[in-house]
C-alpha cells in the first residue's frame, strides 16, 4: 500500500498537485477545528451538548436549501468564481466564531457556515472535473479524500495541543487557524488553469433537458447513493455507542478501530476508484457497498451474541467489521463521484452534482437520529434491519444506474441534434 504520489495520473499535472496542497490545508484545518470544537465551545462559551447539536442541525437544514442554488450560479457565473466565494465565505463565518460569547451567537455562526458548507463538496467536484480533465476526475477525486483523511488526522493531532489548556486562547487559535486555511486555500486554487467552462448548449423549444425534475432516475440515484453513506454515523456514532452500551471491548479499542479505517481510506481509496468512471462501473461500486455495510451490521449484532465471547474474540468480530465498513465507505464514495459525474450534463454540471448531492447532505440532518433513536435502541434487530436496508439501496444501484444512462441518453439526443444543426 502506498499514498498517491507524484507519478500517479492524478498528480501527473500541476494542477493535480496544487489541489493535492490545497487538500491538506483545507483538511488540517477541519480537522484541528472538528476535533476541538465541541470541548472548547463547551468551556469557553459554557454550551451543552444539545445547543451544539441543535446548532450545527440548523446549519445543516438550512444548507440543504442554498447548495442547489450556489450549484446554480455556479453554472452561470464560473465555478472557480464561485468556489473561491464559498472558501471565503466559510473563512469569514470560523473569523464570526471568534467575537461569539452565547448560545445565539453560536447559532447566528452556524448557520450562516451552513449556508455555504454544503455547497462545497459538488462544487469542488466539479472544479476538479475542469482543472485535470473526464479521464482523470474520479481518480482524482479518489486521491483528494486520501489526502484529506491524511490532513484530517494531522489536524486532530493539533487539535490536541489546544485541548491541553483549553480556553478562549485555544479556541481562538483554532477558529482563526481554520479560516486562514480557507483564505490559503482560495489564493491556491485562483491560480489553477481551467480547462474551459463548458459551452452552451442550446435547447430545442419545447424540450428541457437539463431540468433535474425531468430525470426521475437521476433523482432516485441520488437517493440511493444518500442512503449508503449511512456508513458515517455507522462509523461515527453507532460502532461506538454500541461498543461502549454493551461493554464488548475496551473503550481504547474504539479509537483503534478509527485508525485502521483512516489508514484504509488514506491508501487504498484512488484504488477503489478503478472502473467507476462509467455508470455501470459506479454502480457496482454501489452494490458491493451495499453488501459491506450488510456484513458490518450482522458482525456487529455476532460480536453481542446471546452467548457470552471473550473480549478478544469480540475485537476480532470488530475488527473484521471495521473492515467491511471501510470498503464499504470507499466503494459507496467512489460509486457516488463515477455516477453523479456520469449523468450530470457538461452545460449545467454544477447544478446537477449539487441537487445529487442532496441525498447525502439530507442523510447529514437525519443520520444522527436514525442511529441514536431507532437503531441502537432496536439492539441487535435493529442493527440487521439497517444492514438489510442498506443492503437493498446497493442492489438497486445497478438497476437504477441503467435507467438513469438512458434517460441520459435520451435527454441528449435533443440536444445532438439541434448542435448538428447549427453547424450545417
Amino acid at each position: 500500500m502506498r499514498l498517491p504520489n507524484l507519478r500517479d495520473g492524478a498528480w501527473a499535472s500541476p494542477n493535480g498537485r496544487r489541489l493535492l496542497v490545497v487538500s491538506i490545508i483545507d483538511s488540517t484545518g477541519n480537522g484541528a477545528f472538528t476535533s476541538a470544537s465541541v470541548v472548547l465551545f463547551s468551556v469557553v462559551l459554557h454550551l451543552t451538548p444539545a445547543q451544539i447539536g441543535r446548532g450545527l442541525t440548523l446549519g445543516a437544514f438550512l444548507g440543504l436549501f442554498s447548495s442547489v442554488l450556489w450549484g446554480t450560479l455556479a453554472d452561470r457565473l464560473g465555478v472557480r468564481t464561485i468556489l473561491l466565494s464559498i472558501q471565503l465565505w466559510r473563512a469569514a463565518a470560523f473569523i464570526g466564531y471568534a467575537f461569539i460569547h452565547d448560545f445565539t451567537g453560536y447559532v447566528a455562526i452556524a448557520v450562516f457556515l451552513g449556508l455555504a458548507e454544503r455547497a462545497s463538496p459538488p462544487i469542488l467536484l466539479s472544479f476538479v472535473t475542469s482543472a485535470v480533465g473526464e479521464s482523470n476526475r474520479v481518480k482524482t477525486a479518489g486521491a483528494l479524500r486520501s489526502i484529506r483523511n491524511a490532513g484530517f488526522t494531522l489536524g486532530a493531532l493539533l487539535a490536541s495541543l489546544a485541548l491541553l489548556s483549553p480556553g478562549r486562547t485555544s479556541l481562538l487559535c483554532v477558529v482563526l487557524g481554520n479560516a486562514a486555511s480557507f483564505i490559503v486555500a482560495a489564493a491556491l486554487l485562483r491560480g489553477i488553469v481551467l480547462q474551459g467552462p463548458p459551452k452552451p448548449v442550446r435547447k430545442p423549444k419545447g424540450e428541457a433537458p437539463d431540468r433535474v425534475r425531468s430525470r426521475p432516475a437521476f433523482l432516485i440515484a441520488a437517493v440511493l447513493t444518500g442512503v449508503l453513506s449511512m456508513h458515517r454515523f455507522i462509523l461515527s456514532i453507532g460502532l461506538p455507542l454500541w461498543i461502549v452500551s454493551r461493554h464488548l471491548v475496551p473503550k481504547p479499542m474504539v479509537s483503534v478501530l478509527i485508525a485502521i479505517n483512516t489508514v484504509l481510506v488514506v491508501f487504498l481509496q484512488v484504488r477503489m476508484t478503478r472502473q467507476t468512471d462509467a455508470a455501470d462501473g459506479a454502480a457496482r461500486a454501489l452494490r458491493n457497498s451495499g453488501w459491506m455495510l450488510l456484513c458490518c451490521a450482522l458482525l456487529l449484532v455476532a460480536a453481542s451474541g446471546h452467548l457470552p465471547i471473550a473480549p478478544w474474540t469480540a475485537g476480532a468480530i470488530l475488527v473484521v467489521a471495521i473492515l467491511a465498513l471501510t470498503f464499504a465507505e470507499m466503494w459507496q464514495a467512489a460509486g457516488t463521484w463515477g455516477l453523479s459525474l456520469r449523468l450530470s450534463p457538461e452545460a449545467s454540471r454544477t447544478r446537477f452534482l449539487s441537487v445529487f448531492n442532496l441525498g447525502t447532505s439530507f442523510l447529514d440532518v437525519a443520520g444522527p437520529f436514525v442511529v441514536t433513536a431507532l437503531v441502537l435502541p432496536a439492539g441487535r434487530v435493529g442493527w440487521a434491519v439497517l444492514g438489510g436496508v442498506l443492503a437493498v439501496a446497493g442492489l438497486l444501484s445497478p438497476v437504477v444506474a441503467r435507467w438513469a444512462e438512458r434517460e441520459r441518453l435520451r435527454h441528449e439526443e435533443p440536444v445532438a441534434a439541434v448542435e448538428t444543426h447549427t453547424t450545417l
